[in-house]
């Protein structure tokens, strides 16, 4: 990946672990307002963007962070590569990747109740498992 420049090295810096790490809590909080609101296509949005922060957080806590180039695709693979525990969401956190862009830039009201639900927990699940590790 560093090859690639899909991934460059970086600094471990712990304020912007704990910033990340904060505001993927608050993507999370966002995440359940919209919910609530019945605004589906848009929680399931912020927990997406929940999950993405926590990767970050991730990624720079091991010296990595994805370049331009690589952007949300080599977050997920970063985790495939480089923990056993956080691979396991790798293939569902693409697919919400994928979705997420057709909701942000082509469709509307796609997000199901059930959907955005579900989405939710994996992003409290995906944030707790991170906050773990970064202990």
């Amino acid at each position: 990946m560093l090859e690639k420049k899909l991934i460059e090295r970086t600094r471990t810096d712990e304020t912007v672990i704990s910033k990340l790490i904060a505001k993927a809590g608050k993507d999370i909080e966002a995440s359940e307002i919209l919910f609530e609101a019945d605004s589906y296509d848009w929680s399931y949005n912020a927990s997406y963007t929940s999950i993405l922060d926590s990767m970050k957080a991730y990624m720079n806590s091991k010296g990595y962070r994805s370049t331009r180039e690589g952007g949300h695709v080599a977050a997920i693979d970063f985790i495939k590569i480089y923990d056993s525990d956080l691979k396991k969401y790798a293939q569902r956190i693409d697919r919400m990747r994928r979705l997420r862009h057709r909701v942000t830039y082509d469709d509307f009201d796609i997000i199901t109740e059930t959907d955005a639900e579900n989405k939710l927990i994996i992003a409290k699940e995906f944030l707790s498992l991170v906050e773990l590790k970064l202990k």
